[in-house]
């Protein structure tokens, strides 16, 4: 069985709300690191190895990574929720036939005055 989860990373982590409303939104499990500061840990990583700290960038990274005890959380989806999210969808996909529709009407205009 293929179980599907949405992985966060970096700037994402920063938007709180962001962060709460993908799972219920998205129906999946979001997992996230409790450490998230993924950009400076990989400039770390790569100046080490130009500095010939360590040859193998991968082991650097997984040294700097917290190993086997870097904590991870997990953010299920509220079932509960879906209905709200599907409404919110079909209403969005509606609006956006409407602004092809705004936007033809007004290409027959514009090209009726030329």
């Amino acid at each position: 069985m293929i179980s599907c989860v949405i992985l966060l990373c970096g700037g994402m982590l920063k938007n709180d709300l962001f962060v709460r409303c993908l799972p219920d939104t998205c129906q999946m499990p979001v997992v996230f690191a409790e450490r998230s500061f993924d950009v400076m840990l990989l400039g770390g990583a790569i100046c080490a190895r130009c500095a010939h700290l360590d040859s193998d960038l991968f082991r650097v990274i997984s040294s700097m990574n917290g190993g086997p005890h870097q904590r991870f959380h997990r953010l299920d989806p509220q079932p509960a929720w879906r209905p709200y999210h599907e409404a919110k969808y079909r209403i969005f996909q509606r609006m956006q036939q409407e602004q092809l529709a705004y936007r033809a009407e007004m290409t027959d205009v514009l090209a009726s005055l030329n």
